[in-house]
């Protein structure tokens, strides 16, 4: 944080690999600026720029935008001011998620809308960053660029060795660890990720950490990565009853837990939108398109014929004019299923002392 602040334009590239602790080190240093403020300094915003399109909308109108919809209400006029007067430290993790062809036009934009060299942080892998600053020809003016190494052998011992609690499990691992810092293990331990999941897929007494050591099984650094990735549903979802917190009601637990088969299930639909959603934002207003179109076109039918219905018999109705309803219903439902849901903002509705009168009308048939 006190090396960031002694950079003269405040300006800083955090570069690193997959799993390597960017984000995590954006956020360390957005909370270090907050505990330790100083006189006017911008508030540090983390944000992820998978969203933003370069050619479609300039920065810092997305940054409004993003600033209204997260903090707002969807209100922009705070946010503008906010940006305007230089009050907000942009924080822009993951550049390397833009898509690949509109990363040098983003790097561009970046550059463009900071000309004033205003503070600013931005992370990014660090191959993909070379590449757009390759293609653009020039890099973030007055940027400091700083890349995170990966976790050496040691390190990553130290940490499991005072952080693990069956030792005897674990040494065998350790030991390799040891003997080996270019085994597989060690390799796939450079990443502080892979670090973090190792410890928590083998924290079960079930476990036994050694079996990374099958080098059948195991030959080089992907094989041991997928497979601790791959055991990180199983462990979350540990079907194993878990105990009632102390003083706990009679109802404290109830409803049947996700099975692992259902957690599996769920999280690959999940994954699947946001692998396939354009920018890579998960927005739930917009999960109905992991449905079938077809099933979102009937279902909106069947809720506007049954509402346009109900409607009509509370008034009374003809049948020629149900008809009419119907036919009307079926089209505004396969329209409202076929078009895009609008993103949702915050209201407050404010009756300023006409709560009473406006209940009274309604409670008299108004």
């Amino acid at each position: 944080m006190d090396r960031y602040r002694a950079l003269p334009a405040r300006r800083l590239v955090v570069l690193g690999g997959p799993g390597a602790g960017k984000t995590g080190l954006a956020a360390l240093l957005a909370l270090g600026l907050l505990a330790r403020p100083r006189g006017a300094d911008p508030v540090p915003y983390v944000v992820p720029v998978n969203s933003w399109d370069p050619a479609r909308e300039h920065l810092r109108t997305w940054l409004v935008r993003r600033l209204a919809e997260d903090h707002y209400g969807g209100s922009p006029e705070v946010p503008y001011q906010l940006l305007r007067a230089g009050l907000v430290l942009p924080m822009l993790d993951g550049l390397d998620e833009v898509a690949e062809p509109a990363r040098p036009a983003a790097l561009a934009a970046i550059a463009r809308a900071w000309a004033d060299e205003a503070p600013l942080v931005v992370t990014c892998r660090g191959d993909e960053y070379e590449q757009a600053v390759a293609a653009r020809g020039q890099a973030l003016p007055r940027a400091a660029v700083v890349e995170l190494e990966p976790v050496s052998a040691a390190d990553a011992l130290d940490y499991l060795r005072h952080s693990v609690t069956d030792q005897p499990r674990w040494r065998p691992l350790l030991e390799e660890i040891a003997r080996q810092p270019d085994g597989p293990v060690a390799a796939a331990l450079s990443s502080p990720l892979v670090v973090s999941l190792v410890r928590a897929v083998y924290a079960a007494d079930a476990t036994q950490p050694a079996e990374l050591l099958d080098r059948a099984r195991f030959p080089d650094r992907t094989a041991v990565e997928e497979h601790v990735f791959d055991a990180v549903i199983p462990t979350a979802y540990d079907p194993s009853p878990r105990p009632e917190p102390a003083g706990a009601g009679p109802t404290a637990g109830a409803g049947r837990p996700w099975s692992r088969d259902d957690a599996h299930r769920a999280l690959t639909v999940l994954a699947r939108r946001l692998t396939d959603a354009t920018g890579g934002d998960l927005a739930w207003w917009e999960m109905h398109r992991a449905v079938p179109r077809p099933v979102v076109v009937g279902a909106y039918a069947v809720v506007a014929f049954l509402a346009t219905a109900a409607a009509l018999a509370w008034t009374g109705w003809e049948p020629p004019l149900l008809w009419s309803a119907t036919v009307a219903a079926v089209l505004v439902g396969v329209a409202a299923g076929a078009g895009r849901a609008p993103a949702p903002v915050r209201a407050q509705l404010r009756l300023r002392g006409r709560g009473p009168l406006l209940g009274r009308r309604w409670a008299g048939g108004a």
